[in-house]
């Protein structure tokens, strides 16, 4: 039977299956940014656990210039023997000229910006900086490498089952990434759901213009980049 250009088939796939599956791919292609935020961070020192962490930090940690700015070092703390420094007011305490090391008890974090990240959670910190810019670069590749994949797959058993295919592989991937307990297996989870996001990007618009009329194909291709922008706005709202 004739469908029509533009009738309830195409509207009908179009608004709950097409759009809704473009939806969390903002989501899953830029989520990684605040998993992975680097928040405050500076070396701690057990023996100032009692006091506050700025106060524990402006006694700790020597100050260094970067891009003609004074910051707090994210990587080195003062050699003094802290256990006599709690025993006196903070304020006749003078660290200068004081020999520094690197952090010797892990990282303090200031969590006023994000509760927890991936970064606070596995200390992905100084020598370990660039392990969440190793992740992202990953996830780019893993969708270079699916969008490769996936082309050949749509060719051999059609869009719509490969699409349905590689929408479980990253709600699958997407959820285990939650359980992640290591970095290593949470990079893999990521890459998998690399895997997916530029081909379930998109699919749907292919398939959009595919079923419908020539005079339709430009509002499809606009309601599917406004899905994706939507699910960007909701990402920023849930952040």
């Amino acid at each position: 039977p004739d469908v029509g250009q533009f009738g309830a088939y195409q509207q009908l796939l179009l608004w709950f299956v097409l759009l809704p599956c473009v939806l969390p791919c903002g989501f899953h292609a830029y989520n990684q940014l605040f998993m992975a935020a680097r928040p405050q961070h500076w070396c701690r020192v057990p023996e100032l656990d009692h006091l506050d962490p700025f106060l524990a930090r402006n006694l700790s940690i020597p100050v260094e210039w970067k891009d003609g700015e004074p910051i707090f070092s994210h990587c080195t703390m003062f050699v003094r023997n802290y256990s006599d420094l709690r025993q006196l007011p903070v304020t006749q305490h003078a660290l200068a000229g004081a020999n520094v090391t690197t952090c010797r008890h892990g990282w303090t974090f200031d969590y006023s910006q994000y509760a927890t990240t991936v970064v606070t959670e596995w200390d992905m910190v100084c020598q370990k900086d660039y392990y969440s810019t190793l992740a992202l670069v990953l996830l780019g590749v893993g969708g270079l490498i699916g969008n490769y994949i996936f082309g050949y797959l749509q060719d051999s058993i059609g869009r719509r089952p490969s699409f349905f295919i590689y929408l479980f592989i990253e709600c699958l991937f997407g959820i285990a990434t939650a359980f992640a307990q290591d970095f290593v297996t949470w990079t893999l989870f990521r890459v998998g759901v690399g895997f997916t996001v530029p081909a379930i990007l998109g699919t749907p618009y292919v398939l959009a213009i595919e079923l419908v009329g020539p005079k339709h194909r430009t509002v499809c291709t606009i309601l599917t980049n406004i899905a994706y922008s939507l699910g960007l706005v909701a990402l920023a709202a849930v952040v």
